[in-house]
């Protein structure tokens, strides 16, 4: 009987054996987790605070983009409406980091949702169209590689097998097991994994097939619209995501929390209208987010 064997990869929080949960530490669950090396971001609360006088507001809130990101953005918005007591209208759309883009150049939403910072390409789309845009990291999420249960004789994988795995020449060519440990049986590997204009297919892929694995865990953001932040319901939901109460929404929709200093940084860059890039377009500035937030 033929066994079933696949690779897939996914955004999942991993646990340790004994229960405990591991903040700002993502493995690779039965691929990495005894291959490759740990990294640790710490997490904590920000000591910001929401403005008062939100009852006071009304209108609309509109936001795409990553899927990821979505939990984070719609628990935001729902307890954003209670304290408005439902005047501010907040929708979140999922049409991935890449599709999300598209319509934020095209002043289709005013916050842009992205699991990955913003490519060259899109910076050029969106200053072709006069839109400027505040980039905010609102939290951490990690991507672990998963083998089928079936599948009894991979237990643990290095960075350069999933990239022979992945690297776009490995397509057609790199088939079964045993080409990528001679060790492994002569099968077929069906992999699966988000489609092409997710911000998590982008990530993994370049940090896979051309960057370092540090593990493989990333910042989130969201990206706000220059004009759109002088709106008072979008200046207040942004200061609202950025606050004490906003981080532990992230928390409790399974994501980590930023460090203290990286909301404040933040908050700062977002009510200064501090506009562009620093992690991402055509110089994307490398490192912990805190050191690129403090170098911008």
């Amino acid at each position: 009987m033929q066994r079933t064997s696949f690779l897939n990869f996914t955004r999942r929080f991993y646990f340790s054996l004994t229960g405990l949960f591991l903040p700002g530490l993502f493995l690779l669950s039965l691929a990495l987790a005894a291959c490759g090396p740990s990294a640790a971001d710490p997490a904590s609360d920000n000591g910001s605070q929401p403005t008062g006088g939100l009852s006071g507001l009304s209108g609309d809130v509109v936001i795409d983009g990553s899927s990821t990101v979505f939990p984070i953005s719609e628990a935001v918005a729902e307890e954003f409406g209670i304290l408005t007591k439902q005047k501010v209208r907040i929708t979140v759309g999922t049409s991935g980091t890449g599709g999300g883009f598209k319509k934020f150049c095209n002043s289709e939403t005013q916050i842009s949702n992205a699991s990955r910072p913003i490519k060259g390409t899109e910076v050029a789309l969106c200053s072709k169209a006069g839109i400027e845009f505040i980039e905010i990291p609102v939290a951490i999420d990690g991507i672990t590689v998963i083998v089928n249960p079936a599948n009894n004789f991979v237990d643990c994988m290095t960075v350069a097998e999933l990239h022979t795995i992945w690297a776009p020449e490995a397509e057609g060519v790199i088939t079964n097991w045993n080409q990528v440990r001679s060790s492994w049986p002569d099968e077929n590997i069906d992999i699966y994994g988000p489609g092409v204009d997710s911000g998590t297919f982008d990530y993994f892929t370049e940090t896979i097939n051309n960057g370092t694995y540090a593990p493989l865990s990333r910042p989130l953001f969201i990206y706000v619209r220059k004009d759109a932040a002088d709106i008072p319901q979008v200046r207040e939901f942004v200061n609202y995501y950025l606050s004490d109460e906003g981080h532990q929404l992230v928390a409790e929709v399974g994501y980590i929390p930023l460090p203290d200093e990286v909301y404040d940084l933040a908050l700062d860059r977002f009510q200064n209208a501090v506009t562009g890039t620093l992690f991402g377009g055509d110089n994307p500035q490398h490192g912990p987010v805190v050191d690129v937030l403090r170098g911008g």
